[in-house]
């Protein structure tokens, strides 16, 4: 009977010594983040360093935008100048550049 009672209180404290170590991986695991903040706030966002009254496409003036669509890492501005000719601005939201323009009915 005192065998029985020995392994009943061993196993009865490892129980209680895996809880407490449970709980501190937890605690631990939780208070090692900060919640209130995404991880993906410590890098930098787009623009960071621009302002953007800053910003220009290089058009002349009394262009005006038509629409804007976000694609594949770029955005493609669709500009229309005064005199009706439009194009499609590439440009690369990180640093503000126009990689690019497609001009309709001219070939390369």
């Amino acid at each position: 009977m005192r065998a029985l009672k020995a392994v009943v209180l061993s196993l009865g404290a490892l129980c209680v010594a895996a809880f407490g170590v449970l709980v501190y991986l937890v605690v631990a695991g939780i208070g090692g983040k900060d919640a209130s903040a995404p991880q993906a706030a410590t890098t930098a966002p787009p623009l960071a360093g621009l302002r953007w009254n800053d910003l220009s496409l290089g058009q002349p003036a009394g262009t005006r935008i038509v629409g804007v669509v976000a694609s594949g890492g770029l955005l493609a501005i669709h500009v229309e100048a005064p005199g009706g000719a439009g194009s499609i601005l590439l440009v690369d939201p990180l640093s503000g550049q126009v990689r690019g323009r497609i001009l309709p009915g001219t070939s390369p």
